[in-house]
């Protein structure tokens, strides 16, 4: 039995496997940023640290906007292009003086909404590309461009300001991550994911200094499901050579009452 494996990968996410493997990266990119949010508290939005130029509010708008802007101007251009969605995106990028356009007083639901319409736009326009299309170069006023270079261009845009948005979450005062969740691993552990301690019978907490890993879901911590870990109550990949088989459904619960153990 091979051992206990994350699967990275991009799965398609569109017709074309090119094209969907870097839609697909594109979505992943998109639930890191959702991710991130999930920590900024409501009256941090507007609110700009000394150091800091922009708030996070401002930066949202801005990576929405961008996004548009290439589609829109670049992939599309004016002989295809839709017009311009004022009523998600009525203002422009940047003020008199260079700097990005201040957006406040919106709730982060609107901000998240905008993504995700921008987002749907994109994918719309995108999806039906071949690969040839994909790396087909427009000519532009400024440049000729292709799909490929504005979505490896959106990838990097995006990554560089949710690592800005998070300082500016951080320095405001990120609300506590309170959400917990236990992946059940095929024949293998439970990942549990979150803010979490374990107990002994005596309630003494166990250290769990370097057993906290990253994964593409987060920080999580492996506890034993096969029953045979030397370092219970944490997984040690026992499981592998036990040959366990356990790979348990939702639809198909085992048993509903909870027991006294």
């Amino acid at each position: 039995m091979d051992a206990e494996r994350e699967i990275l990968e991009l799965e398609p996410i569109a017709e074309d496997p090119e094209v969907g493997r870097w839609l697909a990266a594109m979505r992943d990119t998109r639930r890191d940023t959702i991710r991130e949010l999930e920590r900024v508290s409501p009256d941090s939005l507007d609110r700009t640290p000394a150091g800091e130029e922009n708030s996070i509010g401002t930066l949202l708008y801005h990576v929405a906007l961008v996004e548009a802007d290439w589609l829109l101007a670049d992939i599309l251009g004016p002989e295809a292009a839709p017009p311009w969605p004022n009523d998600l995106l009525p203002f422009g990028d940047r003020d008199a003086d260079g700097h990005l356009t201040d957006v406040s007083g919106m709730t982060l639901d609107r901000h998240t909404e905008r993504l995700d319409l921008v987002r749907s736009m994109f994918l719309d326009h995108l999806r039906p590309m071949t690969s040839e299309e994909f790396h087909l170069l427009r000519r532009r006023e400024r440049w000729d461009v292709s799909p490929a270079w504005v979505v490896h261009h959106l990838l990097q845009h995006e990554a560089e300001h949710r690592a800005q948005i998070v300082r500016l979450r951080d320095a405001l005062g990120a609300v506590p991550s309170t959400d917990v969740q236990i992946r059940v691993r095929p024949n293998g552990s439970y990942k549990v994911y979150g803010e979490v301690s374990v107990l002994d019978p005596q309630d003494v907490p166990f250290d769990l200094t370097g057993r906290r890993k990253r994964d593409p879901y987060g920080e999580r911590i492996k506890l034993c499901r096969c029953g045979a870990s030397r370092t219970m109550p944490f997984c040690d990949d026992s499981h592998v050579e036990t040959e366990f088989c356990s790979v348990p459904s939702a639809a198909t619960p085992s048993g509903l009452t909870d027991g006294e153990g």
